[in-house]
């Protein structure tokens, strides 16, 4: 029986997360989880949050009689991939397995906080290969800007996160973690874009940092497909560029992953109209996680072009 928590609000200094010695911070295992954030007298969300047995959101159990499923898939990422301020069912996740009919497996790997140095910690701590039950034959990264930011180790949250230094090669190792010994990034603007730098970093709408984070964050995401290669030979890697604004560091990773071969979805390819209007599929003005909506519309994107099948 799981156990029953409530929080209030969203972010990551939930009650149903705990240290982890890998990646710091980690969903607890086996929670049940009531979620709400209210603005004044309105509420945001209301919902729930299953975590299983691995410490992972919830997706649809696996029928053990099935046959192998056509498509197995690690799904990575942070708030907006695990579904903060949406319930378990409305997960793109989710709706992913459950639209196939059996034929997809997934596995959320994501959480409200984590950037590309949590997905890699985990693959190569062996919790991918010990949390499928197939092997995977696709793996998705979703990537928004705030990310090169965190991989840096920029995050308060994240002080005992994983921390990656590129090597000779353009891949990257694991050098212990952001409180360790050894240099940590400062907390400063994206100097590069003058005062548009400064005024994101003061509203906190975003945290960019400099040219060297964008290519450490493209570097462990390369490093992620190669590990994963190992994992599962063949398998399809992709990320999902969530950029609700463009800027001169998420201009350079995207360059970055196409310069590394990644084949890389963006939002204006997955929900052009949130670039015009992002009222209809935000949870609200005040906080731009997707709703239930855009969830649909994210795995109605994987289906039909990641994996190439019908909705």
């Amino acid at each position: 029986m799981p156990t029953q928590e409530s929080v209030t609000g969203g972010g990551v200094e939930h009650n149903f997360a705990g240290p982890h010695p890998e990646l710091g911070y980690a969903p607890l295992p086996e929670r049940r989880v009531t979620a709400r954030r209210t603005e004044g007298d309105r509420v945001i969300y209301d919902v729930s949050y299953t975590i299983d047995r691995h410490g992972l959101r919830a997706t649809p159990a696996r029928d053990p009689a099935a046959g192998p499923p056509e498509a197995c898939i690690a799904l990575f990422g942070d708030s907006i991939t695990f579904g903060e301020g949406v319930s378990d069912e409305a997960t793109f996740a989710w709706r992913l397995v459950e639209r196939s009919r059996g034929r997809v497996v997934a596995g959320n790997f994501a959480f409200s906080g984590y950037g590309p140095h949590h997905a890699l910690a985990q693959l190569q701590a062996g919790r991918v290969a010990a949390t499928l039950d197939c092997v995977p034959t696709h793996a998705i990264y979703l990537f928004i800007p705030e990310h090169i930011a965190r991989v840096a180790g920029r995050m308060f949250w994240d002080r005992q996160g994983p921390r990656y230094r590129i090597g000779p090669d353009g891949f990257v190792r694991r050098d212990g973690s952001f409180d360790g010994p050894g240099p940590s990034a400062a907390a400063v603007p994206d100097l590069d874009e003058g005062l548009l730098g400064w005024r994101r970093w003061l509203r906190g709408a975003s945290r960019t940092g400099g040219a060297d984070e964008a290519a450490l964050a493209v570097a462990v995401l390369a490093t992620l497909r190669r590990d994963l290669g190992v994992l599962a030979p063949g398998i399809a890697f992709h990320t999902i560029l969530w950029n609700p604004y463009e800027d001169r560091r998420t201009r350079e990773v995207a360059a970055g992953l196409a310069g590394a071969g990644i084949p890389t979805l963006r939002l204006r390819d997955i929900l052009p109209e949130f670039l015009v209007d992002r009222t209809p599929w935000v949870l609200s003005p005040d906080d731009w996680h997707p709703n239930a909506v855009a969830h649909d519309r994210i795995a109605t994107a994987i289906a039909t072009r990641i994996l190439a099948r019908a909705p």
